[in-house]
């Protein structure tokens, strides 16, 4: 049984920690806008699969090649895009200055609140079927 100042100091500790998620908002091709929950430590495109976006699964050595643009002023919190990524942003046609790889971008909590938005050739299409 915990004596109650266990309690307390636990209950204390706990609101005192950052939670260990966060969120992203990402503008869609079609103008729509989500806002999922992401887990520090892990990557904005496997946030963008886990939360049922259809990304293309195509690879070009440095992971899956998921163009998004960040919104500018966003692009100082991010790290330099690596030399890999600089070379696959190069090939892909529309990419800008604030082009990135969503598979790049590991999520922390300095990226809390990323404003981001697809490029339409980064999601597969979709076929729906009546019925």
């Amino acid at each position: 049984m915990l004596h109650y100042s266990e309690v307390a100091h636990f209950s204390v500790t706990r609101r005192t920690q950052r939670a260990p998620y966060g969120e992203v908002h990402v503008t869609m091709p079609d103008g729509g806008v989500l806002v999922p929950r992401v887990v520090h430590g892990r990557t904005l495109a496997d946030t963008l699969i886990a939360f049922g976006v259809p990304l293309r699964s195509e690879t070009d050595g440095v992971g899956s090649v998921t163009h998004i643009r960040v919104a500018a002023h966003w692009m100082a919190r991010l790290p330099v895009p690596n030399v890999a990524e600089q070379q696959a942003l190069r090939r892909i046609a529309g990419a800008g200055p604030t082009s990135r790889l969503a598979s790049q971008i590991v999520m922390t909590p300095a990226l809390d609140g990323l404003e981001i938005e697809i490029d339409a050739h980064s999601v597969a299409p979709q076929a729906w079927a009546a019925g």
